[in-house]
């Protein structure tokens, strides 16, 4: 239904007689009044949000040129704080400017943010390392899963700048490694320095991952060093960003929303600095997305293989976009994923498992050690976390499969994801890439909160942060998750509550281009103004009865919630007694 938000049908002003004109004068005046009055507060808005992009790119520029592992970590929390700050202010103001003034600065800050994260080789992790050296053995016509970096038999492969030489320490003891980045390996009485992490065991990423450090290694010399895969990042970025701004239009949502991930500081860090390959399988599993939205099942299930052979952590979607003729998706997964494996297989055999057993164990999935599972084992004991995070995923897949959309199954996609971090509070922040996108498209910025809580665990945790104060890096990730968990719910039930989760944004009608064409030259002569609104409802406020159901359940759960934690708590203090 087309209304206008401002001004009145001229036609009713042309009343006979001098009256009628002097009110038709007033009328024009009052109208030309207010269109000057609104452009003049779009170029604020417009100036001021690109002030805002202006600053998160100065901000990111400092963190990079001024940060690493080994670096004051709390000042870079606080300017990483600062950047999520703009961020958000950025995000607010983007909807007081025009919309076309708007995707020019979605897509110049996404730029922006990506080349000034180009300054510095990768800042807070190593893993770009590794995709260099994979590359590095691709190219030498050698399997990445054969031998491990420090393994003799690849030195003639060595370059300085991955393994640089060791040097005397000034007492004349032991001889250690040169930076901030190289990791020591005692071979013998000899000292073995790389910027590789975990250089003593074989590759851990899958098949279409390492077909992509290959394509890199093969276009680029190896004295470029980090730059090839940030720039990789970069481009992969801006693919986003492009896709998302399409998609969001072509569904008739605000392209604003893909601001998301266009100016996210965890995406300018993640995926452009630190060159990490999720970005490749965030932009596959949004491809697959997107066509399986469009009924192309089977070449959306290719997407989805190779996002999953890029990295394992898409395979988590695969609830919310299998409802509809899953045979032809599971085809075109299956498929995928063997063609990408397919090649190594022939060469390693089993080996193409590399380092995975390895790396879950020690990460803490497969036992109870670390800070996984941190929220669920404020209300079961550690022992029964595990179960207890397959099962909340278990219980997530059916209710997602029973719920999801299948032509808009981003929404289901975004929530599966988020509780799959949620439940089990990984430490990198990296993982969190896969979800950004999936938010934007759903229109869900809560699941934010859940990015930038696993970027303050890593910060915190994994680099030179003293956490002895707050007790244990497991209470900093189930303070981090458990505020991030708590901003997802409030969302959700204020959003149940209002009863628009299925109400897209409402979108001036001279900013869509079909209805500009088509609906605008009909009603020209009849509503003055140009802010005609296309308001596409689905639906209206909860009925007293759904929101009495809706009030009741969320009594319940704050009850039962409460009884849990006081449990709990006399548990540990029986235990404490009992030592």
């Amino acid at each position: 239904m087309l209304t206008a938000t401002r001004g009145l049908c001229i036609a009713s002003l042309k009343a006979p007689g001098r009256a009628g004109e002097k009110r038709w004068v007033r009328t024009m005046r009052l109208v030309a009044v207010n269109r000057r009055f609104t452009r003049i507060s779009h170029h604020i808005a417009t100036v001021c949000v690109a002030l805002c992009a202006a600053g998160l790119a100065i901000v990111t520029a400092y963190s990079v040129l001024h940060f690493n592992m080994t670096a004051d970590t709390w000042e870079l929390l606080r300017w990483y704080a600062a950047a999520w700050l703009v961020f958000v202010l950025a995000l607010v103001g983007l909807w007081f400017v025009p919309l076309r003034a708007a995707v020019l600065l979605i897509i110049a800050g996404s730029i922006a943010l990506g080349v000034v994260s180009l300054l510095q080789p990768p800042r807070t992790s190593s893993d770009a390392a590794r995709y260099v050296w994979d590359g590095i053995v691709q190219h030498s016509g050698t399997s990445p899963y054969e031998y491990a970096p420090a393994d003799p038999a690849l030195k003639s492969l060595h370059t300085d700048w991955l393994f640089p030489a060791p040097r005397t320490r000034a007492d004349g003891s032991n001889p250690e490694c040169p930076g901030w980045e190289p990791h020591p390996v005692w071979q013998g009485h000899t000292l073995l320095c790389t910027a590789i992490n975990r250089p003593e065991v074989t590759t851990i990423y899958p098949g279409a991952a390492e077909g992509y450090f290959a394509a890199v290694a093969f276009l680029t010399p190896d004295s470029a060093q980090y730059l090839p895969m940030q720039i990789m990042g970069l481009l992969l970025v801006t693919g986003v960003t492009v896709l998302l701004l399409w998609a969001l239009r072509r569904n008739g949502l605000n392209p604003r929303w893909a601001a998301l991930w266009a100016w996210c500081p965890l995406v300018a860090s993640e995926a452009v600095n630190n060159a990490h390959v999720d970005a490749l399988g965030a932009l596959l599993a949004l491809v697959a997305v997107l066509l399986i939205a469009g009924r192309r099942q089977f070449s959306g299930g290719v997407a989805l293989g190779l996002a999953i052979a890029v990295k394992l952590l898409p395979a988590v979607l695969l609830p919310a976009l299998i409802r509809r003729r899953p045979f032809r998706l599971l085809v075109g997964v299956l498929g995928a994923f063997a063609a990408a494996y397919l090649p190594y297989v022939v060469v390693s055999g089993s080996k193409v498992i590399g380092y995975l057993p390895g790396y879950l164990h020690e990460e803490g999935y497969r036992d109870d050690q670390g800070s996984r599972f941190a929220l669920l084992r404020l209300i079961i004991p550690q022992d029964w976390a595990q179960i207890a995070g397959l099962a909340v995923l278990a219980v997530t897949a059916l209710l997602v499969l029973w719920r999801v959309n299948s032509d808009r199954p981003w929404t289901a996609a975004a929530a599966m994801f988020g509780v799959a971090l949620l439940a089990a509070t990984p430490a990198y922040s990296w993982y969190a890439l896969l979800l950004i996108p999936l938010a934007a498209l759903a229109r869900r910025p809560e699941w934010l909160a859940v990015a930038a809580a696993s970027a303050g665990v890593y910060l915190s945790g994994l680099l030179t942060v003293d956490v002895s104060g707050w007790g244990s890096s497991l209470v900093v990730t189930q303070l981090s998750y458990g505020a991030a968990a708590l901003l997802v719910g409030v969302g959700a039930a204020v959003r149940l509550w209002l009863g628009r989760a299925a109400t897209p944004s409402r979108v001036t009608a001279l900013e869509m281009p079909e209805v500009r064409e088509t609906v605008l030259p009909q009603e020209r002569e009849r509503v003055c103004g140009t802010d005609a609104v296309l308001a596409v409802q689905h639906g209206g406020l909860l009925s007293a009865k759904r929101r009495n159901q809706l009030g009741y359940t969320l009594l319940g759960m704050s009850v039962l919630a409460v009884g849990v934690l006081a449990l709990r708590r006399r548990h540990l203090r029986r235990r404490r007694l009992c030592r």
